[in-house]
């Protein structure tokens, strides 16, 4: 989807001009038919430190379609949606006097693996749970990350109920 000449307004800033591209590459990316052309590794787009696309000034790559030679993340949705988040700052951040973001940390939140109904197996910072008590804090590390309590709450309760 292009956007051309459009205006957005949110709350924390009021408005901001824009002309750029939003694009979904999905498992099997066109990447040669984006002009101008991008630096390229290992089929995926070469990014910075802060995730930005190598050549080219004020566009990001983020998602499964990175590849930054430095820091060489799993393509999993825990980076990317650490990615969204610094994505954010990099925009905020060069609206304000053009300013340069942080470079993007990764941070290991761990992983949950579900085995079934109340069972599961989690695994963060060195520890690895199984049974009920994974199942347990995989839920509610989960409800925690959930954008609205409401929802949250109502998908939980049939989580908690199927126990």
């Amino acid at each position: 989807m292009v956007l051309e000449n459009k205006y957005i307004s949110k709350a924390t800033i009021s408005l901001l001009f824009i002309k750029g591209l939003i694009w979904k590459a999905g498992s099997k990316s066109l990447i040669s038919s984006i002009k101008p052309k991008l630096s390229l590794e290992k089929r995926r787009i070469a990014i910075n430190s802060r995730i930005q696309v190598l050549g080219l000034n004020n566009v990001i790559a983020i998602g499964d379609i990175f590849f930054n030679k430095e820091n060489q993340y799993s393509l999993t949705a825990q980076v990317a949606i650490q990615q969204g988040v610094a994505t954010t700052k990099v925009v905020v951040m060069a609206l304000r006097a053009g300013k340069n973001s942080e470079p993007f940390e990764y941070h290991d939140q761990g992983e949950m693996f579900s085995l079934g109904i109340a069972n599961a197996t989690f695994t963060s910072k060195g520890i690895t749970l199984s049974g009920l008590l994974a199942f347990l804090i995989g839920r509610l590390k989960y409800l925690a990350k959930a954008p609205k309590w409401r929802l949250a709450f109502r998908s939980d309760s049939a989580w908690l109920l199927s126990i």
